[in-house]
Formats: C-alpha cells, sequence, structure tokens
C-alpha cells in the first residue's frame, strides 16, 4: 500500500475512536482506581475522596460502573451498596454508607469509616434487573 492510503486509513480509525457517542466519560480518569466484578459482567471506576483513604476519619467514594461493551450503567439502571469489611478481624466498618444517585449517572458513597489500619476489602454491590453482583479490592490502610 502507498504511504497515503495507510494514512487515510490511520486518520479515519483515529477518528472514529475519538468520536464514537457510545464512549462515556471516566469519573476521575485517569486517577480512577478500577475492579472488575466477580463475575467479569462489569467494571467500578472509583475515586475516595479524600485520597489516600485516611485511618479513622470518614471519607466519601465517588463511582462509576460500566458494562463490557463500555456503556454506563447509571442510577437510573441499578442500586449500588458500598462497604467494606476487614476478613481476618472478622467484622466491618462501623458504619453504614449511604449511597447517592448524582446527576451525572454516577454515585457518591459518604460516610466510609475504616476505623483500623490494616487489610481491608471494599465492596461494590449492583444490583441491576433483580440480580446482585458484587465487585470487591483490597485496600490497606495505615
Amino acid at each position: 500500500m502507498n504511504r497515503y492510503v495507510l494514512a487515510s486509513m490511520a486518520t479515519l480509525l483515529f477518528i472514529g475512536g475519538c468520536c464514537s457517542s457510545s464512549m462515556k466519560p471516566m469519573v476521575a480518569q485517569p486517577a480512577a482506581n478500577t475492579v472488575t466484578s466477580n463475575d467479569g459482567k462489569f467494571s467500578v471506576y472509583w475515586v475516595p475522596q479524600p485520597d489516600p483513604i485516611p485511618l479513622n476519619s470518614f471519607f466519601d467514594i465517588k463511582v462509576q460502573i460500566l458494562d463490557l461493551s463500555g456503556e454506563a450503567i447509571t442510577p437510573d439502571e441499578a442500586t449500588l451498596k458500598v462497604d467494606a469489611a476487614m476478613p481476618q478481624h472478622g467484622h466491618g466498618m462501623n458504619h453504614v454508607a449511604t449511597v447517592t444517585p448524582q446527576s451525572d449517572g454516577t454515585w457518591l458513597a459518604t460516610g466510609l469509616l475504616m476505623h483500623m489500619p490494616g487489610d481491608w476489602q471494599l465492596y461494590f454491590d449492583l444490583e441491576m434487573d433483580g440480580i446482585s453482583r458484587r465487585a470487591q479490592t483490597p485496600v490497606v490502610i495505615d
């Protein structure tokens, strides 16, 4: 192929990728943490506020969820619960987080408190169409 054909093909691929209407902006790309659900059906993009997560102080988490095709799963389609636990200690947080839908199609989990240093698991439980699915990720609090 001559270089003009190659350049034209590269340009079309670039334009097509940039202008895809199905792509949704990430919560705080590239700063968002990412975890895939245990069943591989969706990905959670989450950003703690403040970051890093403080020891024994309340914090929030901004959450965006995308399905396998990259489409946003919004609060209009699903409900989300956010929780955390220390499996090695056999206990969770002392507070229940409140998860609130946001106007931009994300969620805000408030009132999280990791009261002890150590190894935690952060849980994102998404319920959609009567099915509950979990994404979980380790978090170390110092």
